[in-house]
């Protein structure tokens, strides 16, 4: 995030549970200077699963992606918000993780002319890596995800998070 914080020609957009190690990324780190406004700090609460990530990718990533016209996308893509991730607190399926990254593959195909980069960069449940890993390299061949561990245990219900919708796209104009 830091990186790119200053500069108005990266597009930087984060998902990710807060609060959470290292603690940042809150929904006001929108970026300094000439680059203000193009760092999105998606902080989604614990227990936020597939329709959460989904709702926000409709009414966020797509809307800044729509407006920013990447030339490229590059996902750092971790697998640690799945549901049975020994260390957070997401609820992420195979079937959520698939449907984020044909989206993103989507969004490639529109904006970037099919140029996009996935790299791996966490999670710590090995099944779910390695099917993880499996469906998107199966995406981006046109064939179709598996999910072969299901979806997560309890109920379905997760956590609201109208509030915070309304809070980036006041931020970021959207």
């Amino acid at each position: 995030q830091w990186i790119f914080y200053e500069d108005p020609r990266v597009l930087y957009i984060s998902t990710h549970q807060y609060p959470h190690y290292p603690g940042t990324g809150a929904a006001t780190d929108i970026g300094a200077g000439r680059g203000e406004g193009a760092t999105i700090n998606i902080p989604l609460p614990a227990g936020s699963g597939d329709a959460n990530y989904a709702t926000v990718f409709d009414q966020i990533i797509w809307r800044a992606a729509e407006r920013f016209h990447p030339q490229l996308i590059l996902v750092s893509m971790g697998f640690d918000a799945y549901w049975a991730d020994p260390l957070a607190g997401m609820r992420l399926s195979l079937n959520g993780y698939s449907h984020l990254a044909g989206e993103v593959i989507r969004m490639a195909r529109q904006f970037s002319e099919g140029k996009v980069v996935f790299a791996l960069e966490g999670g710590y449940n090995p099944d779910a890596l390695r099917y993880g890993v499996s469906n998107v390299a199966r995406l981006l061949l046109g064939e179709p995800p598996t999910d072969p561990l299901g979806e997560p245990p309890g109920p379905r219900q997760e956590p609201y998070i109208g509030a915070l919708l309304a809070l980036l796209r006041k931020l970021h104009r959207l």
